[in-house]
């Protein structure tokens, strides 16, 4: 799932299982149904929207049923072609549409609001029409991993709030509460969802992306991964910073799937961007954004999209730049 070219998904629908809350369902549906879309901060809205909500995970199953009652899936945007760019909250208040990125955002928001330690996952889902072995060349969707109680739990809140289906050659999102795919364990989204970066299975010996594919439905869990000590990756990540981070989790995400080099040429390709846009980057800056373009550049010939391919002769401008501005920067 790349924020330059965002690729969306046709959904399925598993069964697994549903946290007990203290209030009753119809409780906090009725309560989530009550608060309208009365500002465009979703800040604002979060105190109205969680008040109920006796702990941490019943706020976070309030934000869900208002997501459910008040957002729907995006379908027009959904059906255009080329890269679409992730709208921020406001957008999507204002419009009450969205997509996965943006359901996300919704989840996203809320823990940090509840100061929750939460991850939003990149990685693989099994769209409608999948064939088992079926290889992977992109991450298709994005989800998020949560931590209650010391323990992680996986939501997809798109997922959670319906399914897209075909109708009379039309593209239909039905409404309905999926609650398997809220607050879940990370080895039961397993059947349908799979992170790009095995660190974020939260498992030692996490599914290989040949046990994930092995199957239409569900996956062969006997199909394992290399020893990953999980808990010391995700410590170490959280002292660097933004830029060192995702680079980290999408050369991961590349050894684990070879056949899907685009994250990691999107990762290198933004931060050197991000990095030649700042008309007062040191040489040090320079000299990182120039490795990450030529890291960029290298893994191109191996990428089958074409979008992606674009981005060569761009990398070749960026490095050509930065080897002119470094002509006048001092040692």
């Amino acid at each position: 799932m790349k924020q330059i070219l965002l690729i969306v998904i046709i959904l399925i629908v598993c069964k697994t299982g549903f946290a007990q809350s203290l209030n009753s369902d119809s409780v906090l549906i009725k309560h989530a149904n009550s608060i309208e879309i009365s500002t465009n901060d979703f800040s604002k809205l979060l105190p109205l929207i969680t008040a109920p909500g006796k702990n941490d995970e019943e706020k976070l199953i309030l934000v869900y049923y208002w997501v459910y009652n008040h957002i729907d899936f995006d379908t027009e945007r959904f059906l255009k072609t080329g890269s679409l760019q992730p709208m921020n909250i406001t957008e999507t208040l204002k419009s009450g549409k969205g997509m996965c990125y943006e359901y996300n955002d919704f989840v996203d928001a809320t823990c940090k609001y509840l100061k929750l330690t939460g991850y939003k996952i990149e990685g693989y889902v099994k769209f409608y029409g999948f064939t088992p072995g079926e290889t992977f060349t992109d991450n298709n969707h994005i989800w998020y991993a949560v931590s209650i109680d010391g323990n992680w739990k996986m939501i997809d809140l798109l997922w959670a709030c319906g399914t897209l289906s075909t109708k009379d050659n039309n593209f239909v999102f039905k409404k309905k509460l999926h609650k398997e795919y809220f607050m879940v364990n990370p080895e039961k989204f397993f059947d349908t969802h799979l992170p790009a970066d095995p660190v974020f299975q939260f498992n030692a010996n996490p599914l290989n992306i040949s046990g994930f594919i092995s199957k239409k439905e569900g996956a062969d869990t006997t199909q394992r991964y290399s020893y990953i000590n999980y808990a010391d990756s995700i410590n170490v990540m959280n002292k660097l910073d933004v830029r060192d981070r995702n680079v980290r989790s999408a050369v991961r995400a590349y050894a684990f799937n070879p056949e899907n080099p685009n994250q990691l040429i999107v990762i290198y390709y933004n931060n050197a961007v991000e990095l030649v846009n700042n008309s007062k980057a040191t040489k040090a800056q320079l000299l990182k954004a120039k490795n990450y373009f030529i890291q960029s550049k290298s893994l191109i010939p191996k990428s089958k999209d074409a979008n992606i391919k674009t981005l060569e002769s761009v990398c070749e401008q960026g490095i050509i730049s930065i080897d002119s501005r470094l002509k006048y920067i001092k040692s």
